[in-house]
């Protein structure tokens, strides 16, 4: 348990780096690739290690799971599989090199109406629900893990761009929001039409229905209740 929680330490500490001045520090003395190199290994260095420390660490109940609990992950995991599907079909100025959009007529397409952040979201629910599914000690750590990486990642690069791009990212910033809806619940954005919508959403709940029915295969339990 001590192992899974210095990894999960490790991965925050090691991701959230990133996002400080240690990065264009390091990138002046040795390069962007050399840069990029070297934190991919440590990346997978550091994945491998919470992968292997959670396997290994003892399972003590923080309370008993219930049926109810078992299902949320059946409610959430949808969503989330689609809020990555979308991030990763959608124009999104937040992704690396791609800040040029901000000067587009129109730099807020599709699901970045719901939040400017769709990839962190999605991985941030599917944390919660997995925390909620598996309501011990060590599976606490992981995904509590997970969870804080990714809603802290999405203040982590808010601030990243908003230093790096000035007033182009407060300005895309200020017609978005960070958690999903509130844009749209503020008048600041209307409901996403964009063509994608149909696709992705079924593209996400048809890779959802491909990992579900693969959970069992490589976590030894169901995927749905």
């Amino acid at each position: 348990m001590t192992s899974l929680a210095l990894a999960v330490v490790a991965l925050l500490v090691t991701h959230f780096s990133a996002s400080t001045p240690v990065r264009p520090a390091v990138v002046a003395r040795v390069g962007e690739p050399a840069w990029l190199g070297l934190y991919s290994l440590v990346a997978f260095a550091v994945f491998g290690w919470l992968g292997w420390a959670w396997a290994h660490a003892p399972t003590v109940w923080i309370w008993a799971p219930t049926v109810t609990a078992l299902r949320v992950p059946s409610v959430i995991m949808p969503l989330s599989v689609i809020l990555v599907v979308a991030s990763l079909t959608t124009p999104n100025p937040a992704m690396v090199g791609a800040d040029r959009m901000l000067d587009a007529a129109e730099p807020v397409q599709g699901l970045l109406r719901i939040t400017r952040h769709p990839m962190l979201w999605g991985f941030a629910l599917w944390s919660v629900a997995h925390m909620v599914a598996n309501p011990d000690v060590a599976s606490w750590w992981l995904f509590g893990g997970m969870a804080t990486l990714s809603l802290g990642g999405t203040l982590a690069q808010d601030v990243k761009k908003a230093r790096d791009l000035g007033d182009r990212w407060t300005h895309y910033a200020q017609v978005t929001s960070n958690v999903p809806f509130v844009a749209i619940l503020t008048g600041r954005q209307g409901w996403p039409t964009d063509r994608r919508l149909v696709p992705q959403v079924l593209g996400g709940l048809a890779i959802y229905a491909i990992l579900g029915l693969a959970h069992p295969l490589v976590f030894g339990v169901t995927a749905f209740h």
